[in-house]
Protein backbone atom coordinates (compact mmCIF):
# COMPACT_ATOMS: atom_id res chain seq x y z
CA UNK A 1 0.00 0.00 0.00
CA UNK A 2 2.75 2.27 0.83
CA UNK A 3 4.15 2.07 -2.77
CA UNK A 4 1.24 3.33 -4.22
CA UNK A 5 1.70 6.84 -2.58
CA UNK A 6 4.71 6.67 -4.16
CA UNK A 7 3.72 5.96 -7.52
CA UNK A 8 2.98 9.99 -8.29
CA UNK A 9 6.45 11.07 -7.52
CA UNK A 10 7.92 8.13 -9.06
CA UNK A 11 5.93 8.58 -12.90
CA UNK A 12 6.82 12.74 -12.26
CA UNK A 13 10.40 12.29 -11.61
CA UNK A 14 10.73 9.33 -14.63
CA UNK A 15 8.35 11.89 -17.34
CA UNK A 16 11.05 14.34 -17.07
CA UNK A 17 13.66 14.44 -20.24
CA UNK A 18 17.03 15.92 -20.62
CA UNK A 19 16.11 17.18 -24.32
CA UNK A 20 15.46 20.64 -24.71
CA UNK A 21 12.39 21.74 -26.97
CA UNK A 22 12.95 24.79 -27.11
CA UNK A 23 9.51 25.98 -24.95
CA UNK A 24 10.22 27.83 -21.93
CA UNK A 25 6.28 28.84 -20.91
CA UNK A 26 7.57 28.75 -17.18
CA UNK A 27 10.52 31.02 -17.83
CA UNK A 28 9.89 33.25 -14.74
CA UNK A 29 11.89 36.18 -15.13
CA UNK A 30 13.59 36.48 -11.45
CA UNK A 31 17.27 37.74 -12.39
CA UNK A 32 19.34 40.66 -10.70
CA UNK A 33 20.94 43.31 -12.69
CA UNK A 34 23.76 44.64 -10.83
CA UNK A 35 26.61 46.94 -11.91
CA UNK A 36 30.29 46.44 -11.88
CA UNK A 37 32.63 49.70 -11.79
CA UNK A 38 36.17 49.82 -12.75
CA UNK A 39 36.79 53.24 -11.06
CA UNK A 40 40.43 54.43 -12.05
CA UNK A 41 42.85 57.70 -12.12
CA UNK A 42 43.59 58.88 -15.89
CA UNK A 43 46.98 57.00 -15.53
CA UNK A 44 44.74 54.00 -15.03
CA UNK A 45 45.53 53.17 -11.43
CA UNK A 46 42.78 51.58 -9.14
CA UNK A 47 41.20 54.33 -7.06
CA UNK A 48 39.59 51.55 -4.93
CA UNK A 49 43.21 49.71 -3.88
CA UNK A 50 43.42 50.51 -0.09
CA UNK A 51 47.31 50.73 -1.62
CA UNK A 52 46.95 53.40 -3.69
CA UNK A 53 47.47 57.00 -1.51
CA UNK A 54 45.19 58.95 -4.18
CA UNK A 55 42.14 55.92 -3.59
CA UNK A 56 38.66 56.75 -3.18
CA UNK A 57 37.55 54.10 0.16
CA UNK A 58 37.05 56.76 3.16
CA UNK A 59 35.84 59.68 0.53
CA UNK A 60 32.66 60.02 1.42
CA UNK A 61 31.36 57.95 -1.82
CA UNK A 62 27.65 57.30 -1.63
CA UNK A 63 24.85 55.84 -3.60
CA UNK A 64 21.61 57.49 -3.90
CA UNK A 65 17.91 54.71 -5.10
CA UNK A 66 14.44 55.55 -4.47
CA UNK A 67 15.61 58.11 -1.81
CA UNK A 68 17.83 56.09 0.26
CA UNK A 69 21.57 56.80 0.78
CA UNK A 70 23.90 54.21 0.82
CA UNK A 71 27.30 54.48 1.31
CA UNK A 72 30.49 53.06 0.16
CA UNK A 73 31.25 49.63 2.31
CA UNK A 74 33.45 46.86 1.68
CA UNK A 75 31.58 43.58 0.53
CA UNK A 76 31.57 42.23 3.79
CA UNK A 77 29.53 44.79 5.27
CA UNK A 78 27.32 44.66 2.42
CA UNK A 79 26.52 41.37 2.84
CA UNK A 80 25.83 41.85 6.35
CA UNK A 81 22.16 40.80 7.25
CA UNK A 82 21.21 44.19 8.78
CA UNK A 83 22.37 46.17 6.02
CA UNK A 84 20.26 45.03 3.05
CA UNK A 85 17.23 46.01 1.84
CA UNK A 86 14.69 44.82 -0.32
CA UNK A 87 12.02 46.94 -1.86
CA UNK A 88 10.88 44.43 -4.87
CA UNK A 89 7.80 42.52 -3.11
CA UNK A 90 6.74 41.50 -6.45
CA UNK A 91 9.37 39.25 -6.79
CA UNK A 92 8.01 35.37 -7.01
CA UNK A 93 10.94 33.26 -6.61
CA UNK A 94 14.15 34.87 -6.09
CA UNK A 95 14.69 37.59 -4.19
CA UNK A 96 17.37 40.11 -5.55
CA UNK A 97 18.08 42.72 -2.58
CA UNK A 98 19.94 46.04 -2.81
CA UNK A 99 23.18 46.01 -1.26
CA UNK A 100 23.86 49.31 -1.91
CA UNK A 101 27.73 50.10 -2.79
CA UNK A 102 30.50 48.34 -2.27
CA UNK A 103 33.88 47.00 -3.25
CA UNK A 104 35.92 44.02 -3.60
CA UNK A 105 39.41 44.48 -2.23
CA UNK A 106 40.50 41.66 -3.93
CA UNK A 107 39.33 42.93 -7.26
CA UNK A 108 39.15 46.60 -6.70
CA UNK A 109 35.86 46.79 -8.10
CA UNK A 110 32.65 48.69 -7.19
CA UNK A 111 29.22 46.93 -7.08
CA UNK A 112 25.87 48.49 -7.33
CA UNK A 113 23.02 46.37 -6.94
CA UNK A 114 20.83 44.25 -6.55
CA UNK A 115 18.17 45.56 -8.55
CA UNK A 116 14.91 43.51 -10.34
CA UNK A 117 15.44 42.68 -13.39
CA UNK A 118 11.59 42.04 -13.85
CA UNK A 119 10.12 41.86 -17.37
CA UNK A 120 10.61 45.71 -18.11
CA UNK A 121 12.17 48.19 -15.48
CA UNK A 122 13.11 51.28 -15.72
CA UNK A 123 15.18 52.35 -12.68
CA UNK A 124 17.96 54.85 -11.71
CA UNK A 125 20.46 55.40 -8.90
CA UNK A 126 23.19 58.09 -8.53
CA UNK A 127 26.50 57.98 -7.25
CA UNK A 128 28.17 60.91 -5.95
CA UNK A 129 31.88 60.90 -5.17
CA UNK A 130 32.20 62.55 -1.85
CA UNK A 131 34.87 64.82 -3.41
CA UNK A 132 32.85 68.04 -4.73
CA UNK A 133 33.01 66.48 -8.49
CA UNK A 134 29.49 65.99 -10.37
CA UNK A 135 27.44 63.28 -9.48
CA UNK A 136 26.89 60.05 -12.22
CA UNK A 137 23.83 59.10 -12.75
CA UNK A 138 22.83 55.41 -13.99
CA UNK A 139 19.62 55.40 -15.71
CA UNK A 140 18.69 51.20 -16.73
CA UNK A 141 15.80 49.71 -18.62
CA UNK A 142 15.94 45.73 -18.72
CA UNK A 143 13.72 44.15 -21.25
CA UNK A 144 12.83 40.36 -20.75
CA UNK A 145 12.45 38.78 -24.64
CA UNK A 146 10.42 35.76 -25.11
CA UNK A 147 11.38 34.65 -29.11
CA UNK A 148 9.15 32.07 -30.03
CA UNK A 149 11.32 28.44 -29.49
CA UNK A 150 13.95 30.10 -28.51
CA UNK A 151 15.47 30.64 -24.51
CA UNK A 152 13.92 33.77 -23.43
CA UNK A 153 16.94 36.40 -22.75
CA UNK A 154 17.54 40.44 -21.41
CA UNK A 155 19.10 43.28 -22.76
CA UNK A 156 19.80 45.66 -20.43
CA UNK A 157 20.41 49.46 -21.77
CA UNK A 158 21.93 51.95 -19.06
CA UNK A 159 22.37 55.66 -19.50
CA UNK A 160 25.11 56.73 -17.81
CA UNK A 161 25.18 60.25 -17.61
CA UNK A 162 23.11 60.46 -20.82
CA UNK A 163 25.29 58.27 -22.88
CA UNK A 164 23.55 55.16 -23.76
CA UNK A 165 25.15 51.31 -23.21
CA UNK A 166 23.78 48.18 -24.47
CA UNK A 167 24.40 44.97 -22.61
CA UNK A 168 23.03 41.53 -23.54
CA UNK A 169 23.11 40.32 -19.67
CA UNK A 170 21.87 41.67 -16.54
CA UNK A 171 24.82 42.76 -15.72
CA UNK A 172 26.62 46.12 -16.42
CA UNK A 173 30.16 46.61 -16.82
CA UNK A 174 31.84 50.36 -16.98
CA UNK A 175 35.23 51.80 -16.66
CA UNK A 176 34.93 55.23 -14.62
CA UNK A 177 38.10 57.81 -15.09
CA UNK A 178 37.81 59.85 -12.45
CA UNK A 179 40.89 63.23 -11.99
CA UNK A 180 42.79 63.22 -8.77
CA UNK A 181 43.38 66.04 -7.18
Amino acid sequence: MNYLKLLPLILLLCSCSDSDDGSFDNFTADYEVYFHLDVVDEQGNSLLDSNNPDNILEQGVTMTYNGVEYPLVSEEEAMRGDKIHCPYPQSRLMIPFIYGIYYDTERDKMYVGDFWAGTSIKEEFTISWGDGTPDDKFEFRSDLFRPKNKKPYYKLTVWMNGKKSRFDSTIAEFKIVRSVK
